[in-house]
């Protein structure tokens, strides 16, 4: 509970785990970590559905990594972490899982070519996604910008105010029957996103049950500066007795 995880840095390079699983951890913070080589980058939430995880995920950065930001959560706060350069087959996805109470906001996920850069999925007997808020994100370069399945069910599920372009099959698909509030992002076209429905459209595609009126006619400025955590090795401190582990490095790897 409450626990502080930043400043590391974590190659997950021939392993089949998590760069950082909280399981059933609550109140945590993990900031400013680089996650690389990972097939889940950071994890949380038990199996079951009996616990979920609760944090504030911010200011990480993630490559090469097959789900970025994954797990069952119920009020986290995901904000500018920047997700990117993963090409193998899926399943893969920049920020995905069953999420609840949660906030996306202000992250970058770009080169997910075989997946999405968010995606919500079922996984039984975990809840399916609810009251999550989407906002000013840039989601570009993915097979899908934002991808739900066909058992979504999408209850105060939205996304507004993000830049949604130049992503390889869709920029929003969603197999459910459900309507998908994204209304108010910038698609890549002043004519909106191509859909059927818009004629003329030839921003980034939609499936249907989208509702994409109105689109913002131009990309969305944004003062967010993505956080880079090139340029570090890394030096072990034993834990604090606050529960932060501490990391601290400088140099090129």
């Amino acid at each position: 509970t409450n626990l502080t995880v930043r400043n590391l840095f974590i190659d997950g390079a021939a392993s089949d785990r998590d760069g950082i699983n909280l399981w059933k951890g609550t109140g945590a913070h993990l900031h400013h970590n680089k996650i690389i080589n990972a097939v889940y980058g950071i994890g949380g939430g038990s199996d079951d559905a009996s616990n979920p995880t609760s944090a504030t995920i911010e200011d990480n950065c993630i490559d090469n990594t097959r789900l970025g930001i994954t797990g069952y959560h119920n009020g986290s706060v995901i904000r500018r972490n920047v997700i990117k350069d993963f090409t193998p087959a899926p399943p893969a996805a920049g920020i995905s899982g069953q999420l609840v109470n949660t906030t996306i906001n202000d992250n970058t996920v770009t080169n997910y070519p075989q997946g999405a850069g968010i995606g919500l999925t079922a996984y039984p007997p975990r809840p399916n996604s609810s009251n999550v808020s989407i906002t000013s994100n840039i989601l570009t370069g993915n097979g899908a910008g934002i991808y739900f399945d066909a058992a979504a069910t999408l209850v105060s599920v939205s996304a507004h105010c993000n830049n949604i372009y130049s992503n390889l099959v869709y920029g929003v698909q969603n197999l459910s029957s459900a309507i998908f509030d994204a209304s108010g992002n910038w698609w890549g076209s002043a004519t909106g996103p191509t859909h059927a429905s818009n004629p003329g459209g030839t921003g980034d595609p939609v499936s249907d049950n989208v509702d994409f009126v109105p689109w913002k006619g131009s990309i969305i400025s944004d003062d967010f500066n993505a956080v880079a955590l090139n340029t570090c090795v890394w030096t072990y401190i034993n834990p604090l007795s606050d529960g932060v582990l501490n990391m601290v490095g400088t140099g090129t790897p």
